[in-house]
């Protein structure tokens, strides 16, 4: 019998089209597996608005038969959606998990805020159509797939705990932070002394229609809030000096205002500018706590932390990794030389951490002693799996109190600097940074507090420390007692289990203290708008999972699938691309726009031609031998460290990523595929197809426009035994031959569909007629698209779209992208273009889905 409930919400004017779309899903009510309800079933004489509540307690999912009639509908859409919409948000009991629209005839439903926010169907080439206008035949393959899509979210998603968070099709499943949030983000930076720029800027993911942007100039006085020791005051203080006119603070108002009015909390982000970084010192966070519910920036309805603006200037940093058995590390840091005789002191004082850790489900792994700086690097090195890493800091530096900290961009650093510069230094021994890193000084017994004043320098190791690449970090910044941290730790873990929004964690464990003095004090770092630490990797459709994963293993098992291999795969020994691009951008002070410094093709293009093609090529193998020296120099013996760069890497490889089973190369490696494409530089793949068991020996070639039409002659016909390596973008012992600029893109992609004949038959024939399987690009980077639309547009198109295409992304990384849940809905709708194509995105890294494409092979085509 049947126990999972469906409500269907329409008008009565729309009967007809009730009765087209319930025998689809009737289908499923006589396998035993739904029990779809709509009012028809309300017998005369009955209470029947006593039976439409009983049947929406008692439903998962929720169908929504959008119409004009529906919008018309004073029932519908004063009563019944509502009270759908209050349970999705937790504000009345009920089991509802979904939404899900699907519009029968064309209507203004886009201007009806509560269904804006859901993803309508059906959809035809990514565009939301009727079903009023399509053909019969359209009509009943339309609704099918609707009915299986409603099959996959009863069963195979998970429980969402977020607000309005339902959509049909796409994802049918979890995504953190989607289409549900409001976000008021105050960028700072420095203008004169003691005078600031603000930026005040509003978002809402549902719409840019809200959106506003004020900008005005403030004087923050350092001096003058370093002698307010009451904390009403000093919040008061704060708000007029950072909201001098009435109108500034009426914009937080109203940012609150509509953030209330689409039923979604406030992310209030502070962003300081590396001009300004001496404004780290101020407690921000006292705005959060006085006033009220009056005080639009009150913990109940805010998620309040400071945000780190750019990608990260350190040598790596840390990608939003998938959900997984959580890891934590304690260990004691002692500024001044480790103390030996002080090793109990260090466990008594971790132990209860640790215990406060286990309790939200993490494993705990405590370091016995108290570890001096210059020891931090090699302890940290020997930990490869870390989450979490919570460091206890003793004899923590004092700060000037009030005074303009060192300022490095204009060269005055001080010794409080070069110890916070140390410590985010040894973090990046680390092979993969933690997601999190709480800092905190040792604080004296449970009821007293520190008396030191450390905080303004803990803020500032936080920012540096998330500047380096860590997703966040949490410190304090004025003293707290043991207890009141340790029950703060509580619930901020406990949260942050649940759902990995690392600023929605610490908004409900300061709201867990904050009838306390030292509310304020914790504070969050953030690197993420989203804030968010983990993610569920999924298929873009995930209702045709099964479907995708069996056609992709018997392309695999037929010969039929090439693999396109880039950047992203190999980045732990090679370095990402955007950070030497933004390394370069800083250094060589590259002129153009923010978001350009990201992009080493256009980064690398204006030193180019600013300092010549041989200078940029000589700067690149240097930073690339400086990157692996700076993190696996530590692995290399004797004349090791001065082979040539290809060898240096192909060695560290070998003693890093080789090593490991489930790195991407390995497992590629390990799929019988006869021809391999790559974008990447490295030989890391041919190396680890010889190192495969049985070994396979690879051919490597570099594509050239120069290249001989008699290549062919010389290559055999790659097969799983003796694949082919084909190098798309040239090989590091051939430097000349790298596409670096922009120049040699467009070169590249002229050449390789004009000069076709000069690419050997057999990777055309890969490229033309077999399935394309892109691995570590940037969905969003414009040489990834070019490439791809190439490939479909160029020769052998025609072949190449009855295929299937599964292209491999992480979500974007949302410290680039204004918005990134409608990014990652434009992506997919923009691959939807190519629906003859079959193109399926999977939204996570190239390691989980190797990792689950090497499960499904062993599983069904072994």
């Amino acid at each position: 019998m049947s126990t999972t409930r469906l409500f269907i919400s329409y008008s009565h004017k729309d009967t007809s089209w009730l009765e087209k779309v319930m025998p689809h899903l009737s289908i499923l009510d006589a396998q035993g597996l739904v029990s779809a309800w709509a009012d028809q079933e309300i017998k005369p004489g009955e209470r029947w608005k006593e039976r439409v509540d009983a049947a929406i307690g008692e439903a998962e999912v929720a169908v929504l038969l959008v119409s004009v009639n529906f919008l018309t509908s004073e029932f519908i859409m004063k009563y019944e959606l509502p009270t759908l919409l209050a349970i999705m948000n937790g504000e009345k009991k009920g089991r509802l998990r979904r939404l899900v629209p699907l519009l029968l005839r064309q209507c203004r439903w886009g201007s009806v805020a509560e269904l804006e926010q859901l993803e309508m169907r059906p959809k035809v080439h990514g565009n939301v159509e009727a079903l009023e206008g399509l053909s019969q035949h359209q009509q009943d393959v339309h609704l099918t797939d609707f009915a299986e899509q409603v099959s996959k979210l009863l069963f195979d998603a998970p429980r969402s705990e977020g607000k309005v968070a339902a959509a049909a099709g796409g994802a049918a499943v979890a995504v953190i932070g989607a289409k549900d949030y409001a976000t008021l983000e105050l960028r700072i930076s420095h203008s004169a002394w003691n005078s600031y720029r603000v930026e005040l800027c509003f978002t809402w993911s549902g719409s840019r229609k809200e959106d506003f942007v004020c900008r005005y100039g403030v004087c923050l006085n350092m001096d003058a809030f370093a002698v307010i020791e009451d904390a009403e005051d000093y919040a008061l203080e704060l708000r007029k000096a950072l909201f001098p006119k009435p109108e500034n603070w009426a914009a937080v108002s109203l940012a609150r205002e509509r953030a209330e009015a689409k039923r979604v909390k406030l992310r209030v982000r502070i962003c300081i500018d590396r001009s300004a970084r001496e404004l780290h010192s101020l407690r921000w966070e006292k705005l959060t706590v006085w006033g009220g519910s009056d005080n639009p920036l009150a913990l109940a309805s805010v998620a309040f932390a400071r945000y780190v603006l750019g990608y990260g200037g350190g040598s790596h940093a840390t990608l939003v990794r998938r959900s997984a058995e959580p890891r934590a590390l304690l260990l004691g840091l002692a500024v001044t030389p480790a103390d030996r005789s002080s090793n109990d002191e260090s466990t008594e004082t971790l132990e209860p951490v640790a215990q406060v850790l286990s309790e939200a489900g993490i494993c705990c792994t405590v370091e016995q002693h108290w570890y001096a700086i210059p020891d931090l690097r090699e302890l940290l090195r020997k930990h490869k799996e870390v989450d979490y890493l919570y460091v206890l800091i003793r004899d923590c530096p004092c700060d000037p109190q009030g005074a303009l900290l060192c300022n490095p961009d204009s060269g005055d650093c001080g010794p409080t600097d070069r110890v916070r510069s140390a410590i985010a230094d040894a973090l990046e021994a680390m092979d993969r940074l933690p997601r999190l890193v709480v800092v905190a000084p040792k604080l004296a017994s449970a009821d007293t507090p520190l008396e030191a004043k450390p905080w303004s320098w803990l803020a500032h190791l936080a920012h540096e420390i998330v500047r380096r690449g860590v997703l966040g970090v949490v410190t304090l910044q004025e003293p707290l007692n043991t207890a009141t941290w340790h029950m703060f730790l509580a619930r901020f873990f406990e949260e942050l289990m649940a759902h990995g929004l690392s600023d929605e964690a610490t908004r409900a464990a300061r709201e867990k203290i904050v009838s306390l003095p030292e509310a304020s004090a914790p504070v969050m770092v953030t690197r993420l708008r989203s804030a968010r630490l983990w993610y569920e990797p999924h298929l873009m459709d995930e209702t045709r999972r099964d479907q995708t994963w069996d056609l992709l293993i018997s392309r695999i098992a037929e010969g039929r699938c090439t693999p396109i291999v880039g950047p992203g795969v190999d980045h732990r020994v090679a370095r990402f691309r955007q950070h030497i691009a933004q390394d370069w951008a800083e250094r060589y002070q590259y002129p153009l726009a923010m978001h350009e410094q990201l992009s080493l093709p256009q980064v690398a293009q204006y030193i180019a031609a600013t300092r010549g093609d041989a200078y940029l090529e000589a700067a690149f193998s240097k930073d690339l031998r400086d990157f692996a020296l700076q993190r696996y120099g530590h692995l290399l013996k004797g004349g090791e460290r001065g082979l040539p760069l290809t060898k240096m890497l192909s060695l560290i490889a070998g003693k890093v990523l080789l090593a490991e089973p489930d790195d991407p190369h390995v497992v590629l490696a390990s799929l019988p595929f006869a021809t391999y494409v790559t974008a990447n530089f490295n030989n890391f793949l041919a190396e680890a197809l010889r190192r495969s068991e049985p070994a396979r020996v690879p051919t490597e070639l570099v594509f050239s426009a120069d290249c001989s039409s008699e290549t062919d002659a010389v290559i055999y016909a790659p097969s799983p035994e003796q694949p082919l390596v084909y190098h798309l973008f040239g090989r590091l012992d051939d430097i000349e031959s790298l596409v670096l600029t922009e120049d040699d893109y467009f070169d590249f992609l002229i050449d390789f569909w004009r000069e076709h004949e000069r690419v050997p038959s057999v990777v055309r024939a890969a490229l033309a007629s077999s399935s394309l399987l892109f691995l570590g690009f940037n969905l969003n980077q414009w040489d990834f698209r070019v490439l791809f639309r190439s490939l479909l547009k160029g020769a052998g198109h025609q072949k190449r779209r009855k295929q299937l295409h599964v292209a491999v992304q992480v979500d974007p990384d949302d410290d680039q992208i204004t918005d990134p849940d409608r990014a990652r809905e434009y992506l997919e709708q923009y691959f939807e273009g190519f629906s003859e194509s079959e193109v399926s995105i999977y939204w996570g890294s190239s390691e989980d889905f190797l990792t689950e494409l090497q499960r499904q092979w062993r599983e069904r085509g072994s």
